[in-house]
């Protein structure tokens, strides 16, 4: 198991736009075109993810299937609380689930691309997520669990089978 907290509001990876060049079309490399992430502020969250996981874990890159468990913690808006007499309460109408943006996938995306290289080989080694996001009244952080999974010699078509859901 691999743990470590990353401090900072978490950035989700958004969605990527081409770079585009002065008298129309987009800037290629290589015959591609460039792209960027429309977060601005991702490339800095996925550099301290990167710092955060390499403080944590020093080993070679894991090779296996992986489950990534991770807590999103978000400070609560100004709105969510009383002001007067009640300020600092949080209101009865305050919810109780963040349900708001940033998506949750796009943060564990995020988080999947900056921990290549450093933890894993490739992301796509994931094979389980737990992922939730939270209210805090303190800092704004991300904890971040690892684990290397087991390699089964069943196939999931076969378990499915086994537990009579496979085809007859």
């Amino acid at each position: 198991m691999i743990q470590f907290v990353v401090i900072g509001r978490p950035q989700q990876r958004g969605s990527k736009t081409a770079v585009p060049k002065r008298g129309g079309g987009f800037v290629t490399k290589g015959g591609m075109p460039v792209l960027k992430d429309a977060n601005k502020h991702s490339k800095a969250w996925m550099d301290s993810v990167k710092c955060a996981a390499q403080q944590a874990y020093d080993g070679e890159l894991l090779k296996g299937p992986i489950e990534l468990s991770v807590a999103f913690h978000f400070r609560r808006p100004q709105s969510h609380y009383g002001s007067g007499r009640n300020f600092g309460q949080l209101k009865d109408s305050a919810p109780q689930h963040h349900m708001q943006t940033p998506d949750l996938d796009k943060l564990v995306r995020c988080l999947g691309d900056a921990l290549t290289g450093v933890i894993w080989i490739d992301d796509r080694q994931v094979c389980k997520t737990v992922s939730e996001r939270l209210w805090t009244t303190s800092a704004e952080l991300a904890v971040v669990t690892i684990y290397e999974l087991p390699v089964s010699t069943v196939s999931s078509a076969a378990a499915a089978t086994q537990l009579g859901f496979g085809r007859e």
